[in-house]
């Protein structure tokens, strides 16, 4: 069943306040938001999250609209600009997991039951879908999350994927390059960390990513 979600302002109420109490950033629905999509977020989730929750953080203080899909993990509790934070059964990445998830979602990655929940929304306002990997699940929830809200698709590549030293003729690696390969098709915007991830990527896929990469 799919749920139609209305951004609000659910959770905790950030210094600055509009009426009733309500951010100044969510008290304007009509204005686009921008919707991180990443399973790691947090100081807890690694150097991933970490980043992921400092730009959240700074886009928020300075105006922005913001709102993150990400994995809750054991006594996480949202801050204000969690949209969701959704637990996962598949917290642990396995290879069995990764084999389930080719099984449920045609593609291999682990959190598999986070992917379709975040996949089986809607966002219903003006919004960008902002999905940020590694890993793999944060691009293909994000993915499914744009296409299902038919809104505009930002991906970010923190390291190319698949790895330049990866087999990219075994079955699994496979597999990957043709689920990111769609998410390369279907956004709007690309951001990388470095020029050399563009240029790999780009020769890896048979495309011109330069025309839509930004180096950030």
């Amino acid at each position: 069943m799919t749920s139609t979600f209305e951004p609000s302002a659910r959770d905790n109420t950030p210094p600055e306040s509009g009426p009733n109490g309500v951010p100044q950033q969510y008290t304007n629905r009509t204005r686009p938001a921008l919707v991180i999509v990443s399973k790691e977020y947090g100081t807890s989730s690694g150097p991933e999250g970490i980043c992921c929750e400092r730009l959240a953080n700074a886009l928020s203080q300075n105006g922005a609209r913001v709102l993150v899909f990400t994995v809750r993990s054991p006594g996480q509790r949202p801050g204000h600009i969690i949209l969701d934070g959704m637990g996962s059964v598949a917290n642990r990445p396995t290879r069995v997991q990764t084999v389930i998830g080719q099984l449920v979602l045609g593609a291999p990655v682990s959190h598999w039951d986070w992917v379709l929940r975040v996949g089986s929304r809607r966002i219903t306002r003006p919004a960008v879908i902002y999905a940020r990997g590694n890993p793999l699940a944060s691009l293909v929830a994000g993915y499914r999350l744009a296409v299902r809200s038919g809104l505009p698709l930002v991906a970010h590549f923190s390291d190319p994927i698949p790895s330049p030293w990866e087999d990219c003729s075994s079955g699994l690696t496979a597999r990957r390059i043709a689920t990111v390969r769609k998410i390369l098709d279907r956004s709007t915007l690309l951001t990388f960390t470095t020029p050399e991830a563009v240029t790999y990527m780009s020769q890896l896929y048979a495309l011109d990513l330069a025309e839509k990469a930004v180096v950030v």
